[in-house]
C-alpha cells in the first residue's frame, strides 16, 4: 500500500526552493557557457573542461525541467492536502 502525506510548511519550503532553483539552472548554464566561449584559455587542460562542458549543457536543461516538474508537483499535492485537511492555505 502507498502511503502518501507531508506536512503543509515542509512543502511550502520545498516548493520555494524548487521554483528558485528551477529559475537559477538557465543562467548558471548561460553564465559558464558565456565564460567558456569568451576564455582566452588553450591547452589540454581547457579541451577537456570544454569537451566535458559540451557533455553537461544538456543536464542543465533537464535539471530544469526535472526541478520546474516537482515545483508544480509540491504545489500541487500542497494544496491538495491542505483541501483535504479544511485549511485555507494554498500555494
Amino acid at each position: 500500500m502507498t502511503s502518501v502525506g507531508a506536512d503543509l510548511q515542509t512543502l511550502q519550503d520545498l516548493h520555494s526552493t524548487l521554483k528558485k532553483r528551477a529559475a537559477d539552472a538557465p543562467q548558471f548554464k548561460k553564465d559558464i557557457e558565456t565564460v567558456v566561449h569568451n576564455a582566452k584559455w588553450d591547452g589540454p587542460n581547457a579541451d577537456k573542461f570544454r569537451s566535458a562542458w559540451d557533455t553537461f549543457k544538456p543536464v542543465f536543461d533537464k535539471l530544469h525541467t526535472s526541478l520546474g516538474d516537482a515545483e508544480r508537483d509540491v504545489k500541487n499535492q500542497h494544496n491538495d492536502l491542505a483541501a483535504s485537511t479544511g485549511s485555507h492555505e494554498r500555494i
